[in-house]
């Protein structure tokens, strides 16, 4: 009698199994004719022009097919030339195929970039970054790309001083020391987009997200460095509510006692589950709310474990039915709101939550295409989050919400109010950008605490709190070369200054500007 319940166990789930297959199938048969599927780059001065044109904004990256958006129809050159040498040189990539249904893109990434010296004249400010990118479409439903980089880099003493100490390049993860005050540090991302239906995105790859419509994000942002993940997006109710989740594979900069290569021993993992669920309530008004868990992946006394089951159910919420009182879990939720009218000004803001009493929140405008200038914009921004926000207890430290020596969140951490102006002005391809901050941050005297999210929390907080204010300003020129890269020619000065010191520095160089450089901290 056993042996038969246990044939038909096995039987009806084949038939489960047999069903889905077949429904995959049809979703897939039903897709033809569909867009392709790359993803748009997180330059932050390039998606200002899509934020205005596309539904569930805060879902970053933004994908061509899910998204409805088109690569050609946003790499706007703002030059009134129009010949085809033109067009070649300066519009197209360096090798693009087009083979009934195979489209293949290939470019060179590069920045070199040269400043004066540094304070003490030790050292001369310069980054020298080489590197490709491909693209590529393979029929309706699938693309694919990749970058690579090779880094070398002096940077600005306040930078320095948090490279060296973490042993990171800004940006980028771990770094190898280069001469004598230099950092060496590689970067590989890449991804697989599949859209077996209008409505959904699956993707696999090694890249970073973000979550929001502003400059910052105090929920994901694309500041911390790549790490491998996978990725699903669905729309519902003719596109009025979009769900995205990510299963993310994460580390710290500590090396795992357990390791079995002698080398260089692997570093203490963390599993990192998110999702977010965007609603449409018009063309106007959208809001979303976010989760974000750090699981416990590893254990000082055993080494790597599993994460809870709750990591592997991409559903909003699973970790707190499943696992509310479990000590190794680390939960960050939040919400944002953005309203737009007539395509021009963009209302948005945010909120953070942490533990019970953590907190803190955004508020936003921008203003898109400003005096009917094409590709250009007008932010103004406002963050505030509470100190010793993000941080946890000394037992799960592993668990703190950060990856590869940077915050998930806000390249501050925490305890900090920042107010940010930036613009962004093209005309006939030259560019104009200008940024001013005030920072003030809050922390324990004497000590980063409070600030930094890396450390354990106390158990008692301290009431009394000293204040530290930054101003940054940064102005730069240039000359946009290639719309498909961004490759620009470039001028700029940018100062920052502290209570107790001052710092100028004024570079020049030659570079494509595909990511987000977040060096204003």
């Amino acid at each position: 009698m056993k042996i038969i319940k246990k044939n038909i166990h096995y039987k009806n789930n084949n038939q489960i199994i047999y069903r889905f297959i077949i429904l995959v199938h049809a979703f897939c048969i039903s897709s033809s004719l569909l867009s392709q599927n790359k993803i748009f780059y997180q330059e932050f001065n390039f998606l200002q022009r899509l934020s205005a044109k596309t539904t569930h904004s805060t879902l970053r990256p933004y994908n061509e097919q899910f998204n409805q958006l088109s690569f050609k129809d946003y790499y706007i050159d703002s030059s009134l030339n129009q010949s085809k040498l033109y067009g070649f040189i300066f519009k197209k990539s360096v090798l693009d195929i087009v083979d009934k249904d195979v489209h293949l893109q290939v470019d060179p990434l590069f920045n070199f970039s040269f400043g004066n010296q540094n304070s003490n004249g030790l050292y001369r400010y310069y980054t020298n970054t080489r590197g490709f990118r491909v693209l590529g479409d393979l029929g309706d439903k699938v693309s694919f790309g990749t970058r690579v980089y090779e880094n070398q880099m002096n940077y600005p003493d306040y930078l320095d001083e948090v490279a060296d100490l973490r042993g990171v390049a800004i940006g980028i993860g771990r770094s190898k020391p280069f001469k004598t005050y230099g950092h060496d540090a590689a970067i590989a991302s890449g991804y697989v987009s599949f859209s077996p239906v209008k409505d959904a995105n699956l993707q696999f790859g090694h890249g970073r997200h973000f979550f929001g419509n502003g400059y910052r994000s105090l929920l994901l942002s694309d500041y911390a460095p790549d790490y491998p993940y996978f990725s699903g997006q669905y729309k519902f109710l003719d596109g009025k509510i979009a769900y995205k989740h990510i299963s993310a594979w994460m580390h710290s900069l500590e090396r795992s006692l357990f390791s079995t290569i002698t080398a260089e021993a692997l570093f203490k993992q963390k599993a990192t589950s998110i999702n977010m669920l965007s609603f449409n309530l018009n063309k106007q008004i959208e809001f979303s709310f976010f989760e974000g868990v750090v699981h416990k992946s590893y254990v000082d006394s055993i080494g790597k474990v599993n994460p809870d089951v709750s990591f592997y159910l991409p559903i909003f919420g699973s970790s707190q039915l499943i696992n509310k009182q479990e000590s190794g879990i680390n939960r960050v939720y939040g919400a944002s709101l953005s309203t737009i009218f007539k395509d021009e000004l963009v209302f948005y803001g945010q909120t953070m939550f942490h533990d019970q009493s953590n907190w803190g929140f955004q508020s936003g405008l921008k203003w898109l295409n400003p005096l009917k200038s094409v590709n250009s914009y007008i932010l103004v921004e406002y963050n505030y989050v509470k100190p010793f926000s993000y941080t946890v207890d000394s037992l799960r430290t592993i668990q703190s919400y950060t990856h590869n020596g940077h915050e998930l969140a806000h390249p501050l951490g925490s305890g900090f109010s920042e107010l940010v102006l930036k613009t962004h002005f093209e005309y006939k391809k030259f560019l104009f950008n200008l940024q001013l901050s005030r920072i003030v941050k809050e922390h324990v005297i004497n000590s980063d605490l409070g600030n930094n999210i890396f450390k354990p929390t106390y158990s008692t907080i301290p009431t009394t709190l000293v204040n530290e204010k930054i101003f940054y300003s940064y102005i730069e020129l240039g000359y946009l070369l290639n719309v498909q890269t961004q490759m620009k020619l470039f001028v700029n000065f940018f100062n920052r200054k502290t209570e107790g010191s001052a710092e100028r520095y004024f570079t020049f160089g030659f570079r494509t500007n595909l990511i987000n450089n977040y060096f204003d901290q």
